[in-house]
């Protein structure tokens, strides 16, 4: 049986990359502006900011940058967050992602591709 303790306590961060303080925030549209869409991204941590402005937000860090990620994968970056074996994954470095464009009802939007590195 599972420990009611275990899985509703706050649990500790499972990534072991520390994350600079002055680590600059980028909208994945900024980002395509900066480097193009082609541009390969390390993963060394995920978070959801619990304070967005419309709710829970996924959030990507990597070496150079902190990317409010669409929140369109919230969902999938709590299951990363959540399992032992992606979390051990992206600290040892094999983590990374690319972003791409479609078009929807609200004009051209950007998402996360993974990357096995």
């Amino acid at each position: 049986m599972t420990s009611f303790a275990n899985k509703h306590n706050a649990k500790a961060n499972p990534f072991t990359f520390k994350t600079p303080e002055m680590h600059p925030f980028k909208k994945p549209a900024d980002l395509v502006a900066e480097q193009g869409i082609e541009q390969t991204y390390l993963v060394r941590a995920f978070y959801v900011n619990k304070n967005g402005q419309f709710g829970d937000e996924p959030v990507i860090v990597t070496d150079d940058f902190i990317l409010n990620a669409p929140r369109s994968i919230l969902e999938m970056v709590n299951g990363i967050i959540d399992d032992g074996e992606s979390t051990q994954l992206v600290n040892d470095g094999q983590v990374a992602f690319q972003l791409y464009e479609y078009t929807n009802k609200y004009g051209k939007q950007h998402s996360v591709a993974w990357v096995d590195v």
